[in-house]
């Protein structure tokens, strides 16, 4: 076990503690809705992981997962639902808004909020 060091702040001597929070690392969506779920639904987990220090690792992953994920379901479903060969835009972009619509749902349902 590591020998705990303490930091003097006026009168008092505080731990020093590090969560393995780097103040420069900016998550894209699915990492701030992720970490903000945990925050206020999962409180326990949330504070768990803090304190070991996996916090941010986890954050990490499930946005890399989720951003995997979202363009693995986006591609399978414009394999499905090919667009209009006759170039139709209004077609083209319902499809797309479809596809984005369904990998979003998914991502968000099983990996995000879970």
């Amino acid at each position: 076990m590591s020998e705990i060091k303490y930091v003097r702040k006026g009168d008092y001597y505080y731990p020093e503690i590090d969560f393995g929070i780097d103040e420069n690392v900016e998550f894209r969506k699915y990492g701030r809705l992720r970490y903000k779920y945990l925050k206020e639904n999962k409180p326990y987990l949330f504070s768990r992981l803090l304190l070991e220090g996996e916090l941010m690792k986890h954050v990490i992953e499930i946005e890399k997962q989720a951003y995997e994920r979202f363009e693995r379901i986006q591609q399978e479903y414009l394999r499905e639902h090919p667009l209009p060969a006759d170039g139709n835009f209004v077609e083209s972009y319902k499809i797309r808004q479809e596809a984005h619509d369904v990998a979003e749902e998914v991502v968000l349902e099983e990996l995000i909020y879970d």
